[in-house]
């Protein structure tokens, strides 16, 4: 969240928590990282985030990101560990159909 009292942009609060995450991620557990790279720069964001999946990848027990970056979905195309997935959406409507479009 962001906080003028603090000083925090939502970029660097967003780097706070994972930062916390990290500090108390073990083999057990379920990490979640929502629009991971967002709030900065798109190039720095893309490869911040990459980073930041790849460092959860060996230690955490399940990593699911949500992201729009195409350099963190490519990670599927590097490591057999990462597997990418879309939610459906009805085109005429443009609702959620709430499936799971798994290689997406």
């Amino acid at each position: 969240e962001q906080s003028l009292s603090n000083n925090l942009s939502t970029f660097s609060s967003h780097v706070k928590h994972i930062q916390s995450i990290s500090e108390h991620c073990t083999g057990r557990s379920l990490v979640l990282l929502d629009e991971l790279g967002t709030g900065t720069d798109p190039m720095e964001g893309s490869a911040l985030g990459a980073a930041i999946m790849k460092s959860f990848l060996g230690r955490a027990q399940l990593t699911i990101a949500t992201t729009h970056f195409g350099h963190i979905s490519g990670l599927k195309y590097v490591d057999s560990r990462v597997e990418n997935a879309a939610v459906d959406f009805d085109p005429d409507t443009l609702s959620p159909t709430y499936q799971i479009i798994w290689g997406a």
